[in-house]
This record gives C-alpha cells, structure tokens and sequence, in this order.
C-alpha cells in the first residue's frame, strides 16, 4: 500500500484527528494555503504534501504551496494530481477534462455516494458511507474498460444498499446530466452574487435532449420575492426577431419583397429612400441613424444642423420620464432628419449613406419594419405578433404591450437599475444616487417594434425552436431568412440574418436584449453548421437588470450566464470567450459627450 493509501486508511478509520486538515511536524516551514472545490463536494480527502484533510460542506480544502494535490473517496483516486488553487474545478482532474471518460465514471460513483442521493443540491459523501464501501471503492479502476468499471460499478451500488436503501445505479449519461444541472446551479449563483444580479431565469435543453428550467434569486428585493416560472421580463430587442419573422412570413406570402424599397412606404422621409430596401432595414445595412442614439451633445459632435431642447431628446426622456409616449412616427423621424442634414466627411463617417455596404446596428431599421407590417396587413405590428405567433405557438407568457401600458402587470420580475454606475457625474447630475431603482416602468413605445415585448425564459425556449427549427416559414422562406451579412469587417465574428444574428465563434444564432432594468437572450447552439437543426438545443436566460458597468466594459446575458452555462455542458472549449458577442457596431462606436450610455443596444 502506498503512503498516500496508508494516510487516507488512518484518516478514515479516525485513528488521529485531523480537524480540517494536519501537517507533519517536518514540513511546518511549508505555506498552508485555502481553496475550494467549485463544484462544493463535502467529504472528500484531499492531500497535498503532508496536509491531508477533508473537503467541508462549501468545498474548502487546504493545500500546500508547491506540492500538488491529490483527492481521494475513501481509497479511489479521482483523476490526476493537479496544483492547488483558490477555486478547483473537479473535472480539471482529468486530462480531458468533462470529456475524459474517467471523470464520467468519477461522477457515477460521486452521485450515488451522495447522502440524499439528489446531486442537484450538491454532493454530501459521510464518513460512515465511504468506511462502509471502501472495500469496494478500492477495487475500482476509473481507467478500465467500460464492462469491467459497469462490474466495479454495480458491486459499489449493491452495497451502497445497505446503507440507503434506496441507492439506485445511475448510467453514465443519467448521472452526468445531474452532475451538469447542479454545476450550472452552482455557477449562476456564483454570478447572481458577483455580477450582483436580482434574478435569473433560464432554460435551456441539455444535450440528451431533455429541457431544464432554472429560476434563481428574486424577482423582487424589497418584498423578498423569489423568481418562479411565471415572472415576466422585459426582453428588449429580442422582440426584433418577432418582427423579423413577421416581415419574412410575409414575403413567404407573397405580399412583400426584400427588395421593396423604404421610398415605397416611406415617400419623400429619406434622401436615399429609393435605394434603401426591406432587406437593408432587416439585416441592419441601411444605414439609418438609431433614434437611440438621440443623446446630449450627439448633433453637435457630428456638426448637425439640428436645434433640440435637453428635455426633448430621446434618451433624456428614457431616463427621466419612463411614462413619456411616442409615436411611429416621431421615432422614425429622429432617422430622417439625421438622414438629411448629416454630410459624411472623412473623419465622422458614422453614418452610413451607402445601403447594403456596412452594418451599422439602429433601432430605427424594426420601427420602420413595424411600420410597414401595418402598412401591408391593415392591422398594428403588435396584432399580427400577437396572432402569428403568440397564440399559434401557445406563447401564453408572451406579450406585447401597448403605448400607454407603461406600467407591468400580472406575475413580473420587478428590473433595476443604477444609472450613476451607467451614466456616471451625467446620472449623476439628473438627481440619480449611486443605487439601483426599480425600473419596472417603461412606455412601450419609447421603443415600439425594436424592443417592447415581454416574456418568459421558457416562452422564448419555445421561441428558438421555432425559429429555427423551421416552425414558422415554408421551406424557400427559411433558407432566404438563413441568408446573412458579414459584419466581421464592423464587429466580432458573426453575420446579421433576416432578424436573428450568427455568432461564428460560439456556433449560436438568436437574438440578445438589453432595455432599461432587463437583459434577455434566445439562442440555439449548434454543432455542425452544415446540421443546424440536427445537431442544435436551444436556450433562453432572462436577467432583472440593467448591468453594472466594470472597468468600461458593458457585459449581457450571454457572457454572464449562457456561455459559461455552454461551457459547463461541452467543454471549455465549446466558446470562443466568456465575454460573448456584442450585437452592436463595434468599429464605428463613439464615445460622445453627454449620456448615451450602453443602451443604444436592445
């Protein structure tokens, strides 16, 4: 038996007290050092030199600096030894990491050790439990043949029974699945108090197909109230999709075309109006100045001849007077009269006058979409969501709100903000404290059709299906929506379809959501571009919050949640980067005087 066995031998039988970890007289000049075990497995023995020591119920061990550590189930070694760190990842253990097939067959024998037998709320492994099996433990080879481990396996859980009798064998995948659920738990609660998030709601379906919905933290602070199922978000632009796919289903329908130009529906708004077409307002390749973007000292940045009080632009009413209404057209009219006063020189060229040359992301493209929905149909942009696809896919948490319906009602997520963290001394100076507000309230038509809706996570899981299992459109219509714009050239790595958004990089198409107090996105994961639907899951997660800024960077609902959910499920090389993709114009960003903040993106 080797010295590393003899200790873990006597520090199961209990013949010395170790506390929570010990350390041989000879090597007391080493530095004792915590760490934690990330997935917060109780009851394992962790040695590293001459410490050895059992993992507490948060997963706190002790290691010694410089020496590696090894951790140990009674005497079964679990992977490989690996440097001690403040936060170790269990599967960092095995060479391959979550794809290793020892660390598959690790948590078959961790979850049925488990004293409640239910790893979704964390693994307890007694003493007394492993004293019992170690025997059993003991002969288990995690790098044998699968037939050999299913013996080594099925001799384990037949004694487990006479401990718990209700110990049953988990397969592999079965036991993963849990293992996974419980690590995605883990990490979003790790980012509700990092990213100080009220809420999360996210569902998402696993790659054995099964659908898991998630609800962490409170819907809201002050009543204590805790997120469920049926709390409603904001979703932002992720209501751009929905009008996307209702311009499409009428071009499937014969009664619009891509190539239709805005001087068709909008006679005379635009200088360029005969060569914008629906297809630029979709993909965002028209060019046209984003009402947003209607901030102080924005006109006079560009040298526009444009004359408006503080308290009439766009973004100062947004901030201050959430009840404010709009119409259509006075949305649509903060584009046009950028469109023609703006003279493009060679250093302010943000706006773009050629269509269909560059992507230049603006919430003006989907009101002017909205605007010819109605125009064609004869009915509101939010009757024919609501009739296409709210009630033909049993969206029953999925609504569109009116202008005028600036207050949320029912079951909602109550979304908050801090605007002297987004807008700085400028939120400052507006009377804002350095605090979250709740920001439930918002007038729809502050953005109508770019970014009004509202819904569930398990809503918009059924949403991603749809769009883009092909639910929604004829089979031509689908292709001719799958067509895209580069904008690699003008952003990360992705292309801009007929209302949903590619991300090359971390193989997702959807769309995000940022509105004031909530952050939203819809995506469906991919393995094979060449088999999108065969080899896809989709996915939604729902945030009450505006999110704090850190260091300059403004972060969403993929980079905080999704992608680190994605990495949990496939590997950590299942994404290109924790920090997502930005659906916004990253090359022709300008940093302006005044507030213009982060929310120029919905």
């Amino acid at each position: 038996m080797t010295i590393k066995k003899s200790l873990i031998s006597i520090f199961l039988l209990g013949l010395i007290s170790f506390g929570l970890f010990s350390c041989n007289d000879e090597d007391t000049n080493k530095s004792v050092r915590s760490g934690k075990l990330a997935q917060k497995v109780s009851g394992l023995t962790v040695i590293s030199g001459s410490t050895v020591g059992e993992s507490s119920n948060t997963g706190a061990f002790f290691y010694e600096e410089g020496e590696l550590v090894d951790i140990w189930v009674g005497e079964l070694k679990l992977g490989n030894g690996v440097q001690g760190s403040l936060s170790l990842n269990l599967d960092s253990l095995f060479t391959d990491g979550v794809n290793d097939h020892r660390f598959k067959k690790a948590v078959q024998i961790l979850s049925v050790l488990d004293d409640n037998l239910d790893i979704t709320d964390g693994i307890q492994i007694l003493s007394s439990t492993v004293i019992s099996v170690n025997s059993d433990l003991k002969n288990i080879n995690l790098a044998s043949s699968d037939a050999d481990f299913d013996s080594q396996y099925s001799t384990l859980v037949n004694s487990l029974k006479s401990v718990n009798s209700s110990t049953t064998k988990l397969e592999g995948s079965a036991a993963l699945i849990s293992f996974q659920k419980w690590e995605i738990g883990t990490y979003i609660d790790s980012q509700i108090l990092a990213k100080k998030l009220p809420g999360v709601s996210l569902s998402i379906e696993l790659p054995n197909g099964e659908t898991y919905n998630l609800y962490k933290g409170l819907a809201n602070i002050a009543a204590n109230e805790a997120i469920t199922a049926d709390h409603q978000y904001r979703i932002g632009s992720a209501t751009k999709s929905f009008v996307g796919m209702a311009i499409m289903q009428l071009v499937g329908e014969g009664k619009l075309s891509l190539d239709d130009t805005v001087e068709k529906y909008f006679p005379g708004k635009f200088p360029n109006g005969s060569s914008i077409t629906v297809k630029n307002l979709i993909r965002h390749t028209a060019g046209i100045f984003s009402f947003t973007s209607e901030s102080p000292g924005y006109y006079e940045a560009f040298d526009l001849d444009i004359t408006k009080s503080f308290d009439d632009l766009w973004f100062i009413k947004y901030i201050v007077t959430p009840s404010n209404t709009y119409t259509n057209d006075e949305l649509i009219d903060i584009g046009s009269v950028v469109a023609n006063t703006f003279v493009p020189t060679v250093t302010k060229t943000y706006f773009i006058n050629e269509p269909g040359k560059a992507w230049n992301y603006s919430n003006t493209h989907y009101v002017m979409l909205g605007d010819i929905i109605e125009q064609i149909t004869g009915n509101t942009w939010e009757q024919e969501v609501t009739s296409r696809f709210i009630v033909t896919l049993g969206l029953n948490n999925t609504k569109v709100p009116l202008s005028g319906e600036s207050t949320m009602t029912g079951t909602f997520a109550s979304g908050y903000v801090n605007w002297v963290n987004n807008l700085g001394a400028d939120g400052a100076s507006l009377g804002f404290t350095d605090t979250d507000i709740d920001r439930s309230t918002t007038d729809p038509s502050f953005t109508g059709s770019s970014g009004t809706m509202i819904s569930t996570s398990e809503d918009m899981l059924k949403w991603s299906n749809a769009v883009m299992e092909g639910q929604l459109l004829d089979t031509t219509t689908q292709a001719l929506m799958m067509e895209g714009f580069d904008f690699s050239a003008f952003s990360t790595n992705g292309e801009m379809l007929h209302g949903v958004v590619h991300d090359k990089d971390n193989k997702l198409f959807g769309h995000r959501g940022q509105i004031v107090g909530y952050d939203a996105s819809w995506q469906y994961r991919y393995e094979d571009v060449n088999d999108i639907v065969g080899t896809g899951t989709a996915m939604a997660v729902l945030i009450n919050r505006t999110m704090l800024i850190e260091g300059g960077h403004v972060s969403n609902a993929n980079e905080i949640i999704l992608l680190g959910v994605l990495d949990i499920l496939y590997g950590a090389n299942a994404t290109s980067s924790k920090k997502g993709m930005k659906q916004s114009n990253k090359k022709n960003k300008v940093n302006l005087p005044g507030v213009q903040g982060h929310l120029n993106e919905y």
